[in-house]
């Protein structure tokens, strides 16, 4: 399946089914708008930023949604919305103010506290990798930093549920 980004306030969603889009974001962790159709499914990402002092990647990561169970965090949304996808960030290996902009080994205990925030509330949900930017070796790097840090820190392979790579054409 492929999907597309669809920002709240678009004109109009009708394209998306004539085109036989599987699934679409929105850059949050909830549904902003109408269903676009029963075949179009809504996935919910979680949004990361490792926090930074003078330029220099503190290892503390805030999420949006936080992963608490008030009710402004992750929890009440997640037991809403049973069987539901997640991406955990997007694009982290993007180091500018609108992507998650997150050190590859801090990536891999980010992912590992969401996923079982949302695992423990629903063992239906599935999870997915935020998509990086592009897959060129030097992403492709990244993300063996991810799973290498992943693995030596927990002693398993990372649990990925669905793999999410973004297809864009950019310079290195």
């Amino acid at each position: 399946r492929y999907g597309v980004n669809n920002r709240p306030g678009l004109p109009g969603n009708q394209w998306m089914t004539i085109l036989g889009v599987g699934h679409y974001i929105n850059f949050k962790a909830e549904p902003v708008g109408s269903p676009v159709s029963e075949t179009v499914e809504l996935l919910f990402q979680v949004r990361l930023e490792q926090e930074q002092k003078d330029g220099v990647y503190l290892p503390k990561v805030d999420y949006t949604p936080p992963l608490t169970m008030d009710e402004d965090g992750l929890g009440p949304i997640v037991l809403a919305n049973p069987g539901r996808l997640w991406m955990v960030g997007n694009e982290p290996d993007v180091a500018n103010n609108s992507q998650d902009n997150v050190m590859p080994s801090t990536y891999a205990w980010a992912y590992r506290d969401v996923y079982n925030f949302i695992k423990n509330l629903d063992p239906t949900a599935h999870v997915a990798n935020g998509g990086l930017s592009m897959m060129t070796p030097g992403r492709a790097h990244y993300l063996d930093i991810v799973w290498n840090t992943y693995q030596n820190a927990f002693g398993e392979a990372m649990p990925v549920d669905v793999w999410n790579m973004h297809l864009y054409i950019l310079p290195e």
